[in-house]
Parts: C-alpha cells; structure tokens; sequence
C-alpha cells in the first residue's frame, strides 16, 4: 500500500464543480436571506438535502437544478458562473481536451463580464435598494461614470 492516507467515502465522492455549484446555491439563498428550512419548504425537500447540496455531498439533478433556480430567481447558469479554473478543470469533459482545446473552451467561459464577481454585487445592491427613484438615480449616476471613463 502506498504512503498516502486514504480519502473518506464522502470525500472522494464528492466532486469539486458539485461543491462549486452547492456554493452559489448556499450564496443566493443567503442573498435573498432564505433559511435552509424555508428552501426545503419551497423544493418539496427536508433541509437536510438543502445542506447535503450546499456542500457538494450529494449533487442536483438537472431537474432539480431548474426548480432551485426558479425558487432563487436566477438562471441555471448562475450556478457554474465565476467558476474558479481549479474547479473548471475537474470536469471530464475538461480533462479530455487539447491544451488548444482547452484554453479556447475556458477563455469563452472565463470573459463573460456579466458574470463577474463585481457586477453580480452591483446588481445585488442595486436590487435592494427599496426607494426606486433613488435607484434609478443611482443607474443614472453610474452610467454617466461609465461614460466619463471611456472618454
């Protein structure tokens, strides 16, 4: 037997995209301030599954992915977006690829700026603002910023 310590069932079974995509669930639930209990509740499901998907333990059927995202308000998308290139390159898929290939494939993936980091939280914020003359106020001023820098 080699020197390396044996992994757990649960560790080695659990996929670092699934734990990606259990992450951006945990993240927008948490956005919209939404218990586990009250996801469950609203999936049909027992909170303990709603844990066992934020931590990648057991993974979301397409199907299920759908609901949750409906339920979050996002699209199934939302869930892979930003993805880390460590985690992206656990994908099979990914694994299978020419270098060429691959840096095509990821370079696609990887420039959506809709999908930042930054504009995710811009939206976020933007969307809580409760006064929405103060909202469109705050879109007015950040689109002539914009406009300014590209002068």
């Amino acid at each position: 037997m080699s020197g390396k310590a044996k992994k757990s069932t649960h560790e080695h079974l659990t996929n670092p995209i699934d734990k990606y995509v259990g992450m951006r669930m945990r993240i927008r639930r948490e956005n919209f301030d939404y218990s586990q209990q009250f996801l469950a509740r609203k999936l049909g499901l027992t909170f303990q599954q709603i844990q066992k998907y934020e931590s990648g333990g057991n993974r979301l059927a397409a199907s299920r992915l759908f609901d949750v995202s409906k339920v979050l308000k996002v699209s199934v998308e939302f869930f892979f977006e930003n993805m880390p290139e460590d985690v992206f390159k656990q994908s099979d898929y990914i694994k299978r690829l020419s270098d060429e290939e691959y840096k095509e494939v990821y370079q696609t993936v990887s420039q959506n700026i809709y999908t930042s980091n930054e504009a995710f939280a811009l939206v976020n914020a933007y969307n809580r603002i409760t006064n929405r003359a103060l909202a469109r106020q705050m879109l007015d001023m950040v689109v002539g910023l914009a406009n300014l820098s590209t002068i």
